[in-house]
């Protein structure tokens, strides 16, 4: 007996006018009550496979994606396929699997495009042989997004299509404010530009590359930044900052905020709050971006008194070339408040190639007592919660402190702070960041200098602050060595960028720091 013959065949036994005849995705077996086949010697189909054949379904394990074929009656099995497809990559999720029914699942993964195939096998019993070939698919759990044709000027296309289209953009957030989301895609390892500033204004949009691994390069021109209103997922995307404006920040929050988004209408006073801003509520994301020459700063307040809920960095390399810029690489300055309520920096880099002799600060907000987060949120937000994991700062900030105008009220015991297995050279104050009243978690960091930094002893042990565990901030590392010639600008055609700042001395025994580096 073949070992198809060892399955149980439901599909062989239904009752169907021709090998051809498909049921839809969704309907199985369930909707024919006969339990015979007429299909007789025939070479069989393969079925057809679309969008509507995958579904999300959720489990004790988490989500995952269900994908259902229509039934080809007089089969004896199906041959499934599925892969993740990065690049030129494929790695197998499941690999010639006979299946005697019409769905298989598998674990969903964000961002992550799946080819598929089924094949349609063939019956002895009934002298039906296989399909010649097997139908593909490849799904996607991306946000579906709008190409920018190769070449373009970004700002141009988006902001024209944003007008065009402002009407039913406006309808369809009105209608799901909370799930609304559209994308705007470049094309993969494809080069682009962007002349003049592009505002996705209100609503809420991942701007990427449709590759993971072939990410298209975006150059800013003299006036080139982004802005926005809204939540924004920056993803996939080669960012060249050598010749965009200083004075703002590749991610500029909007000029001139809308009312709708207040304290006031966020009904956020009614709650407590007592500052006049405007709130961001979706996060603000970086993921899986290269940042070439930064001339100043990443994520830029507009001297306006914006907040944001939730701003992460995760998976970046940000490279800097600011030997004479004071302005923060993360900077909410210039207005009366505005803070983030949750950080996270994750598995990145952040590093300057050039000396900066200047007061320049990582992280600065306007105003410390404006920065509670009671005064924005209201009573029932009153809390913050910061992570940095898996990190390495370097050059990023040799004479000024890490952080400035961090709130430093005890606030209940709902401050938090997380800083784990992270890296930090030529880094100055970095305990203005580690706020004495927090609650602080802080293992595995190492803290490292050159000659042109001067150790800050309350930032490592033996000796220094410690967490609530009694754990230092960091252990200092005379051992560990960078060179300048390691901190070059990135080059987008080489692997990791071109450098290679894997920690040597105890970090690097510890494997600290971002882990692109091992």
């Amino acid at each position: 007996m073949s070992m198809r013959k060892t399955f149980r065949i439901i599909a062989a036994m239904l009752v169907g006018v021709s090998a051809t005849m498909f049921v839809s995705c969704a309907d199985g077996y369930s909707d024919d009550p006969q339990f015979a086949s007429d299909v007789r010697n025939t070479q069989l189909t393969s079925p057809d496979i679309d969008k509507s054949c995958f579904a999300t379904i959720s489990t004790s394990t988490g989500e995952k994606i269900q994908m259902t074929w229509p039934l080809v009656r007089g089969a004896g099995g199906y041959l499934v396929n599925v892969a993740i497809q990065s690049g030129d990559i494929e790695t197998p999720v499941i690999t010639d699997s006979i299946v005697d029914g019409v769905s298989v699942t598998f674990s969903k993964l964000e961002d992550t495009k799946y080819l598929t195939s089924v094949k349609a096998l063939g019956n002895e019993k009934y002298n039906n042989t296989d399909a010649t070939s097997a139908s593909s698919f490849v799904f996607s759990t991306m946000v579906e997004g709008v190409t920018i044709p190769q070449g373009t000027d970004v700002a141009q296309f988006v902001n024209n299509y944003i007008a065009e289209h402002k009407s039913e953009m406006d309808a369809a957030l009105a209608a799901d404010p909370n799930n609304y989301e559209m994308a705007f895609e470049m094309e993969a390892g494809a080069q682009y530009t962007l002349a003049e500033p592009v505002d996705f204004g209100l609503y809420p949009v991942t701007f990427r590359s449709a590759d993971k691994v072939k990410r298209a390069t975006l150059t800013l021109g003299e006036n080139g930044y982004i802005t926005t209103q809204a939540g924004l997922k920056l993803k996939f995307i080669n960012f060249d900052c050598t010749k965009m404006p200083a004075k703002m920040g590749l991610l500029t929050l909007g000029a001139n905020p809308d009312a709708s988004i207040s304290t006031e209408a966020l009904g956020y006073k009614a709650q407590g709050a007592n500052q006049d801003g405007f709130v961001i509520e979706k996060p603000v994301v970086f993921q899986e971006c290269w940042v070439k020459n930064l001339p100043a700063t990443l994520l830029y307040g507009n001297a306006k008194p914006w907040s944001l809920r939730d701003f992460r960095v995760k998976d970046c390399i940000i490279q800097a070339a600011n030997a004479a810029n004071t302005t923060p690489w993360i900077n909410l300055t210039g207005s009366s408040n505005g803070l983030i309520q949750k950080i996270t920096f994750e598995n990145s880099t952040f590093f300057n190639t050039e000396k900066n002799d200047k007061e320049q600060y990582f992280i600065r907000y306007s105003n410390s007592s404006n920065a509670q987060p009671r005064k924005i949120f209201g009573n029932s937000q009153n809390f913050l919660e910061y992570t940095v994991s898996n990190c390495s700062f370097l050059k990023t900030n040799p004479k000024k402190d890490f952080a400035n105008n961090m709130p430093n009220t005890q606030n209940n015991k709902q401050l938090w702070i997380k800083i784990d297995n992270t890296v930090f050279y030529d880094v100055y104050r970095l305990y203005q960041f580690i706020q004495s009243q927090w609650i602080k978690t802080t293992t595995n960091n190492f803290m490292s200098y050159s000659p042109d930094c001067t150790p800050q002893t309350t930032d490592f042990g033996p000796g220094g602050r410690t967490d609530q565990f009694g754990n230092f901030y960091t252990t200092k590392d005379e051992t560990q060595e960078i060179s300048d010639s390691a901190l070059q600008p990135l080059d987008f055609s080489k692997a990791n960028g071109g450098v290679n700042l894997q920690p040597t001395g105890l970090a690097g025994a510890a494997k600290a720091g971002d882990p692109r580096w091992y």
